[in-house]
C-alpha cells in the first residue's frame, strides 16, 4: 500500500500511547531532497504530536490544527520546518521540540503561555531566534519562560 506523508503521519499520530509502534518518520520524511508539506487539514482531529514524530525529517512545512494541545519532545528536532504558527490551543511544547530546526522564528498564539522546558526551542537563546506571542501576554511570556526571555516579542511586532 502506498500512503502520502499527510496520510501516513495523521495514521502515526493518531497511534495510542504505549501501542508499540513508533512515530518516528525519517525513511518517509528524508527520501526527498526537495522537503515535505503536510497540507492543510492533514492533521485535522490530532491533539497531540508525539515525541520524534518528526526528528530529523525533510518536512518543511506543518498546518498545525487548531485543537493541537500538546507537543512531545525532539517532534521536530534538526527538521527542516520553517515558520512555525502554533495555535491559541497549545497547552504544552516538550524538551527540544524544535531544537536545531531550519527555520529560527516560531508564533504562539497560546494564552497563557504553555509549558515549556528551558530548550524546547533549543539550547541558548541566539540572535536567529525570534518567539512572537499574543500582545496582551507579553509579560506572562516574558515571566514564564524567562530562558528565552530576551527573544520573546509581540506578535504585532511582525
Amino acid at each position: 500500500t502506498t500512503y502520502k506523508i499527510s496520510e501516513m503521519a495523521a495514521a502515526i499520530l493518531a497511534l495510542p500511547t504505549g501501542s508499540g509502534e513508533t512515530n518516528y518518520l525519517p525513511a518517509v520524511c528524508n527520501d526527498a531532497a526537495g522537503g515535505y508539506t503536510l497540507p492543510d487539514g492533514a492533521l485535522t482531529g490530532v491533539t497531540s504530536i508525539r515525541p520524534y514524530t518528526f526528528y530529523e525529517s525533510h518536512v518543511t512545512s506543518v498546518a498545525f490544527p487548531s485543537g493541537l494541545t500538546t507537543i512531545g519532545e525532539h517532534a521536530f528536532t534538526d527538521s527542516d520546518i520553517t515558520g512555525v504558527d502554533l495555535p491559541a490551543s497549545v497547552t504544552s511544547i516538550g524538551k527540544a521540540a524544535f531544537k536545531g530546526t531550519a527555520g529560527r522564528t516560531f508564533i504562539i498564539r497560546a494564552t497563557p503561555p504553555p509549558t515549556i522546558v528551558n530548550d524546547s526551542f533549543g539550547g541558548l537563546p541566539d540572535a536567529n531566534l525570534a518567539i512572537y506571542v499574543p500582545d496582551a501576554s507579553l509579560s506572562a511570556y516574558q515571566s514564564a519562560w524567562g530562558y528565552y526571555y530576551q527573544v520573546i516579542h509581540p506578535i504585532s511586532d511582525l
